[in-house]
């Protein structure tokens, strides 16, 4: 009994420094590491129940210390030393410490120590060690030691993972900083490169790089990928926008309320119509609406049958009721305008002008225009030399307009005139004569404007045949032509183009026929040329009442002149 009392005075000291340090509370948020044991100091062999019935004995002996004297000095760790008890491991054979492994956790839970201040878990209860004795090796371990584990290999998998999200994200940075820097160098060199080059040496030099780009992008895999979405959606982009497109020929939608006159001819087709929409601006894509109406045809029951005339269609209206249009006859103001033989351009745009057909200027544009489905309009070999590129084809005839009709359509319907009045016996003649349809009209011009009588026409027509056979007399020298210069010409333009166009249409500083028709010729006229008298004038005059004098030369000539004066009055015009 005696000895066990000195081994319980003995461990008093360790079991009353065990009491403070275990009712000591640390301050929150600063961890401190358990103190480890002396190296010279013997654990205790005891156990639980022996120190807590010590530690009540002690506390009834002896007085407790104060607090400050214990904070001076640091506190040991008495349950690090205390246990004295040895395991062995099962797969190495070793001898551990169960003191060394529960304070190895108790670290890496606690973290960095701060001062003087431990933390402690709270002692285990009586009989403790009685049921952990019983119980197998492997239930012995402590269960906190497996969730530190745990909860360290999720932090080292968070750590690894965050290292690894790092060097992902500083390679993307420094990938597109390189990206950007070669991006700049190429956008540098090619403007170098480019600096002094034409438009065509620009041009061909970006089609050059492009091999290369292409050749840069395929050795790239992320590169290669970028660029096929981009086509991809580039593709998609433009078929959609065609596709938008087609649809609004269709319906109409997005389209200009402009009107445009489409003339539809005897036996024209849907197809054809299509056709002439295309090509008046009213659609954009035959194509796409001529598979639109072939497919829907059997809807319509379309029978293809239009009528003949002019009609006015506007873009918006649609394919369908442009189509259904032309089957329906259209009620518009007309206006009834009578051109006589021998005006000329100038002359019908006024008319048409002041009869609310069209404007003088849209006229002129239009007559000068060679855009027209007419053979003799491009035969004409001098065209870019001519005032008006269709003077003397806009047949003399009573026409019939609608009010506001566009200036194309006008022409159109003039010149389709003409083309029906030239017959082919006028194209034989021609031919028998060594002449061209552009020289018969250039004559008959010249012969429309020296005398509107037919009976006086064959005869005017042979003095200009005579003198264009004869080297005595190389100019026709009408004064029909010097008119035309100084009264239609001259007005309109500079000094230097009137002297260009008197040296192309004067027949007294030209040699042979002027350069084109000097107004439209009628019927007549034309006639007189193909088919003129057989004379031998070589000159010929007029009396104030029209009459014709004819003379073989230059002293006849004038006597006709002095006569038309005296019985007819004074001359307004002579011709040599």
């Amino acid at each position: 009994m005696s000895d066990r009392m000195e081994r319980i005075d003995e461990g008093l000291p360790e079991l009353k420094e065990l009491e403070k340090v275990y009712f000591q509370q640390a301050e929150p948020g600063t961890p401190a590491e358990p103190a480890a044991p002396s190296a010279g100091r013997k654990p205790a062999a005891r156990s639980t129940a022996r120190r807590r019935s010590a530690s009540n004995a002690s506390r009834a002996a002896r007085p407790e210390r104060s607090r400050s004297t214990s904070a001076k000095k640091a506190p040991k760790n008495p349950l690090a030393g205390a246990s004295g008890k040895m395991s062995r491991s099962k797969k190495t054979g070793k001898k551990t410490s169960s003191a060394a492994s529960s304070a190895a956790p108790a670290a890496r839970n606690t973290g960095n120590a701060s001062g003087d201040k431990l933390v402690f878990t709270p002692l285990p209860p009586e009989g403790y060690e009685e049921q952990n004795a019983s119980a197998p090796k492997s239930a012995s371990r402590a269960p906190s030691a497996r969730k530190t584990e745990t909860s360290a290999a999720a932090k080292n998998a968070i750590d690894n993972l965050g290292a690894r999200g790092a060097v992902y994200i500083s390679d993307t940075k420094r990938s597109v900083n390189a990206l950007r820097r070669r991006t700049a160098q190429n956008a540098y060199r090619r403007r170098t490169a480019m600096e002094g080059m034409s438009r065509s040496e620009r041009a061909s030099y970006m089609l050059s790089q492009i091999g290369p780009t292409v050749r840069s992008i395929q050795s790239d895999p992320k590169r290669r990928e970028a660029a096929y979405k981009v086509i991809i959606v580039l593709i998609a982009l433009l078929l959609a926008i065609h596709w938008t497109s087609c649809i609004n020929d269709i319906l109409g939608f997005a389209r200009s309320d402009k009107e445009k006159v489409v003339v539809v001819e005897e036996g024209d087709t849907t197809n054809t119509l299509i056709g002439k929409f295309d090509r008046a601006g009213l659609i954009k894509h035959s194509t796409m609406c001529k598979l639109f109406i072939a497919a829907t045809g059997d809807i319509r029951n379309d029978n293809e049958k239009y009528l003949k005339g002019e009609f006015t269609l506007t873009p918006d209206m649609g394919i369908e009721k442009m189509l259904a249009t032309c089957t329906a006859t259209q009620k518009r103001d007309t206006v009834e305008i009578t051109f006589p033989e021998g005006y000329t351009v100038e002359q019908i745009a006024e008319k048409l002008e002041d009869s609310k057909v069209c404007s003088k200027s849209d006229f002129l544009k239009a007559a000068n225009s060679a855009k027209y489905n007419y053979a003799f309009v491009g035969d004409i070999a001098n065209g870019d030399q001519r005032y008006h590129l269709l003077e003397g084809y806009m047949y003399p005839d009573t026409y019939e307009f609608y009010v506001g009709e566009e200036a194309t359509s006008v022409v159109s319907k003039l010149l389709n005139n003409f083309n029906e009045k030239w017959s082919d016996a006028y194209a034989n003649r021609a031919k028998q004569l060594n002449m061209s349809m552009d020289d018969v009209i250039t004559l008959a011009s010249i012969v429309q404007k020296e005398d509107s009588n037919p009976d006086n026409m064959a005869v005017i027509a042979s003095v200009f045949y005579n003198r264009l056979n004869s080297s005595a007399y190389p100019s026709l020298q009408s004064d029909a032509t010097n008119y035309y210069v100084n009264t239609y010409i001259k007005p309109a333009t500079s000094s230097g183009e009137y002297n260009l166009y008197r040296n192309r249409y004067s027949t007294y500083v030209c040699k042979g026929l002027p350069v084109g028709p000097i107004c439209s010729p009628g019927d007549d006229a034309i006639k007189a040329v193909l088919w003129p008298a057989s004379t031998n004038y070589y000159f010929f005059a007029h009396d104030d009442d029209g009459n014709l004098y004819a003379a073989r030369t230059a002293s006849e000539q004038n006597q006709n002149v002095y006569n038309a004066l005296t019985t007819g009055g004074s001359s307004e015009e002579e011709e040599e």
